[in-house]
Parts: structure tokens; C-alpha cells; sequence
């Protein structure tokens, strides 16, 4: 099976969409071959992370890497003009370019064309095609109505046309959970309904150097509790802090047990927060930025993981943080509202609070940090979680899932075509 992948999320494009992209691309099969066109990592201000450069060349053919002078400069220009930023997003100026460099190949020669969203105009590109092989369009996180990034209700119409072409002409829609195609493809015909599948995302275990858990200083009692990736608006700390506060209500002392390092990019107001400032000195430490690799060993070397949320009463959307926590093997707590992510928090055994309810976080800490101590005074040094839920989510696994929905794609198209002759 020959596959032409486009994302404008590649390695070393320093988004985790990258990464999402590139590890379970790299795991359909021996007998599947993934040609990639991404955008330059040099459009983003974030330095470019290589750190699984070494597998993306042994995993697949050189990567087309979209790039001109200017085109940085072009993109945050975009990005600033709310109406053109949001149709759907600042990178659809690069779609002709890759439209180009689609006829410069023999698309014929291709079993499959797969676009892969987190910036879903590269979905837009197959419809300008006049031929093309079969399409998988995969869906990292909803387009219309997410409730991730707000509503923007200046061009929801028009981008409510937009998603309905892609996913009224794709042959197959791929979501990372039941929930994401659900909030998505409800709104759509049986027909559409009949063509989604969800996949969930994936880890792999050989990205994560093995070392003893935990690496809290010589000496420290403290268990390092540890929130790994970057924080903003729809991500914020808040009902974290608020949730460790209710702790110490619930267990005077409890925070004295704790170290939480906050291990990315966050802005220092969002230290500075009615919860934030009545948190103990000494609780919280905030690490700088990381590359992938080395946030992998930063989760395993942790003892507790910490994911947050803000206050919406469901999430749609599986993280691919909670799939790396996994893979961790590291016990889990989440600041979440019910949705995938709890669910798989749940299924590993961990505990979550919904982010408007502190006491539901400080309990689910309160439990967090008994297993941790556990763990550290039996000398545990087991991945934890569930190990079938674990497997579950591994790359080899998910892996040849969605060679099966690409195999079945192609199939079927195939079949469909020659009918119609």
C-alpha cells in the first residue's frame, strides 16, 4: 500500500500534532509505504523540535517540506486577520502550494491520499483535485462548534460549508474517539455516519529512555507531582490550583508532601490568579519547555501526572497528553470534565474531578498522591495503569487499526468504481 500523506504537522514541526501524526504513521505495516508533504517548521516561532528526526528518516521516504522566503512572515500576518485566520485557519494561504505539489507527482501511483487535521484547510486540497485515489481525512480534534478554540461566529457559516464538502466527499472520516465523530458527524446523513471511524492516538514505547520513577531530589520526602505540556486559556491552570487548595482543607498537610512542576510554556499571569497566590511558597516550580523525547522521560521520571482542564461541562476530544501519559505507566490525575480523556484516566485506573468542582479534584489528588507513596515505599518500579488499556493504546496496536480502515478504504472504493464502469 503507496500513501501520500498531507498534515501540516510533521516533525519537526514543534506542535504535538507533529508527533501524533508521525508516530502512528510510521507503524501501518511493513508492506505500507508513506510519502509526506508538511509545511516548514520554520513558520511557527516555537524552535523547531528534533528530536524524532532519527525516526522519521528510517520510518519513511524524505519528507516534502512546503517552505519561501517570506512565508513565516506571511503566516503571522494571516494570523492577525481575524476573518481570513478563521476560514479555518492562518495556514490555508499554503493550500495552492500544496495543491502544486500534489500534480507535480503521478497521483495515480498512490493506493491512498490521507489529510490530517489540526489545521484542517489541508483538508480542502482533495477537493480541487480532478483525480485522486481514494481519501482518508482524519480529524485530530472537531472543526466546526470546537469547543476547544471558541466559536467563531463571524464565519461559522462558512466554515460549516467547508467541513460539509470534506466530509460529504471523503471516502473514509477518521476521529480520534467516539465522542470527537459523534459531535461531528451527528449532524450529517446516515451516509456519513456509515464512513467514520474512530481511531484513538497512540504512544510508543521505545520513545521512553526507562530510568527509575521518580526523581525528586536526594532527600526530598516531597512526591513530584508533574503537569507536562504547555498551558493557555482552554488549558488553564486554575482549577488545578484550586483543586490542590481544597486538598489541604480536606488533609491539613497534604500539601506539604507535594512538589508540582508545571514543565512548559505559561503565561505568568496565570501565576497570578486568586488560587495561585494563596497556594504555600515552595509548592509549585515551573520548568521550561522541552523537546518531545525529553518530555517523555520527564513523565516517566515523575510520580504523579497532572492534566487540567478549563470548566466546560464535556470534553469532546481524546489529548494526546493522557495517550503519552499512558505510556508513561505513571499514575494519572485529571482536572477534567467527563469525556475521553476522563473515561481513559478512569480505565487506567486513576482518579479525575471536573475542573468547577475543587472537592471532586481534591479527592481525585488525595488518591493520587496514596498511590504514589505506595508506590515509592514498596519500591514499585511496575508500569502503572491497567495493562490491557495500556496495550490498547501502544503504536503497534493502533498501528494496524488503521491500516485495517485504510485497507477497507481502498477496498471498497475500488469496488464502488468498478460497478460504476
Amino acid at each position: 500500500m503507496r500513501i501520500l500523506l498531507l498534515s501540516y504537522c510533521f516533525p519537526p514541526v514543534p506542535l504535538i500534532e507533529a508527533q501524533v501524526a508521525a508516530k502512528v504513521s510510521g507503524h501501518l505495516g511493513a508492506e505500507v509505504s508513506v510519502d509526506v508533504v508538511a509545511a516548514e517548521p520554520g513558520l511557527w516561532r516555537l524552535p523547531a523540535d528534533h528530536s524524532l528526526d532519527e525516526y522519521v528518516e528510517e520510518a519513511f521516504e524524505p519528507v516534502t517540506r512546503l517552505r519561501r522566503p517570506g512565508m513565516p512572515l506571511l503566516l503571522r500576518t494571516h494570523g492577525r486577520v481575524p476573518f481570513l485566520s478563521e476560514r479555518p485557519d492562518a495556514l490555508t494561504f499554503l493550500n495552492g502550494r500544496v495543491l502544486r505539489e500534489v500534480r507535480r507527482r503521478s497521483i495515480e501511483e498512490y493506493d491512498l491520499l490521507v489529510t490530517r487535521g489540526q489545521f484542517h484547510s489541508i483538508h480542502l486540497v482533495p477537493l480541487r483535485l480532478r483525480q485522486r485515489p481514494p481519501w482518508v481525512a482524519h480529524f485530530s480534534d472537531p472543526w466546526v462548534g470546537n469547543p476547544t478554540r471558541g466559536d467563531a461566529r463571524r464565519v461559522r457559516w462558512i466554515n460549516e460549508r467547508k467541513e460539509a464538502r470534506v466530509v460529504e466527499a471523503a471516502d473514509r472520516l477518521v476521529f480520534t474517539s467516539a465522542t470527537a465523530a459523534e459531535y461531528t458527524v451527528g449532524r450529517y446523513p446516515k451516509a456519513v455516519r456509515a464512513k467514520t471511524r474512530h481511531v484513538p492516538h497512540c504512544f510508543m514505547p521505545e520513545l521512553f529512555e526507562r530510568g527509575a520513577a521518580g526523581d525528586s531530589e536526594p532527600g526530598d520526602p516531597r512526591v513530584l507531582a508533574r503537569h507536562v505540556g504547555n498551558l493557555r486559556w482552554n488549558r488553564h491552570p486554575e482549577p488545578l490550583f484550586r483543586a490542590l487548595l481544597e486538598l489541604e482543607r480536606l488533609r491539613p498537610g497534604a500539601l506539604a508532601e507535594l512538589r508540582v512542576d508545571l514543565l512548559g510554556l505559561i503565561s505568568p499571569a496565570m501565576l497570578q490568579g486568586e488560587a495561585a497566590r494563596a497556594l504555600p511558597d515552595g509548592l509549585l516550580e515551573v520548568s521550561p519547555a522541552v523537546d518531545y523525547r525529553a518530555s517523555l522521560l520527564a513523565m516517566r521520571e515523575s510520580e504523579l501526572l497532572l492534566v487540567t482542564e478549563t470548566e466546560a461541562a464535556r470534553s469532546v476530544d481524546l489529548h494526546a497528553k493522557i495517550v503519552d501519559y499512558t505510556g508513561a505507566g505513571v499514575p494519572i490525575v485529571g482536572i477534567v470534565p467527563p469525556g475521553p480523556t476522563a473515561d481513559l484516566i478512569g480505565a487506567l485506573g486513576g482518579w479525575h474531578g471536573h475542573p468547577s468542582h475543587p472537592e471532586q479534584g481534591a479527592q481525585a489528588l488525595l488518591a493520587g498522591l496514596e498511590e504514589a507513596h505506595r508506590r515509592r515505599h514498596t519500591n514499585n518500579p511496575s508500569l502503572w495503569g491497567n495493562p490491557t488499556v495500556r496495550a490498547r493504546y501502544s503504536a503497534e496496536t493502533v498501528g494496524r487499526e488503521l491500516a485495517a480502515v485504510y485497507s477497507e478504504c481502498i477496498g471498497r472504493v475500488s469496488t464502488t468504481r468498478g460497478a460504476e464502469k
